[in-house]
């Protein structure tokens, strides 16, 4: 009996001893480049700037066409502050209380505001394509002038916005009242202003 122990002893040593000549340690090289130096930054938009062509139908005047340059920044998720500055034409021969007085050719208006996102979502005409879009509503206020004069300008509307990958467009509307220094000519104090606007991220 004593001599299997023995032989079973050495025969387990002996195994051990081949084992361990030929186990293999497993040492994995350090990585000098994993790929995430290669990464770039993912694209933040700040806001939109924008040009576009207006309309207003203001109080004893007739339509008003004009050009509209615009700047919106965004202040959080729904909020976004609002700069606009519109040139628009004024006919010479404007009917005020059945006389015809002159007036001047163009007004000028710059307006500050702020703008909220009361809807965003997505929109799709073909079934395939989808295009997000923001329903939002505008508050602004600034100063119109008219020829020498000019008087304040406050503003309140909705603006339908459809955003493409760098481009975005808009549908607007708004109610805008003139205090009696913006266009005493003509004795205008409200008006209503449509425009349709184009533009892209920064």
């Amino acid at each position: 009996m004593r001599s299997i122990t023995l032989a079973l002893a050495g025969l387990l040593m002996l195994t051990a001893g081949s084992v361990r000549a030929d186990e293999t340690i497993y040492q994995p090289a350090p990585m000098v480049d994993n790929g995430l130096n290669d990464l770039t930054k993912p694209a933040t938009q700040h806001g939109m700037l924008g040009l576009g062509y207006t309309t207003s139908l203001t109080e004893n005047t007739g339509l008003q066409n004009g050009v509209l340059v615009s700047a919106r920044y965004f202040t959080g998720d729904k909020w976004y502050a609002l700069g606009e500055v519109e040139m628009a034409s004024y006919s010479t021969n404007t009917l005020v209380a059945d006389d015809s007085v002159d007036v001047p050719d163009n007004s000028t208006r710059y307006a500050l505001g702020m703008g909220y996102s009361l809807l965003q979502g997505n929109a799709s005409v073909s079934g395939k394509t989808v295009m997000p879009f923001v329903l939002a509503v505008e508050l602004a206020a600034g100063e119109q002038s008219f020829g020498d004069t000019g008087g304040l300008y406050l503003s309140g509307g909705i603006s339908t916005q459809v955003h493409w990958k760098k481009y975005w467009g808009a549908l607007g509307i708004r109610q805008f009242n003139l205090d009696e220094n913006a266009q005493p000519l003509t004795n205008s104090e409200w008006g209503i202003q449509w425009d349709i606007q184009l533009g892209f991220w920064f």
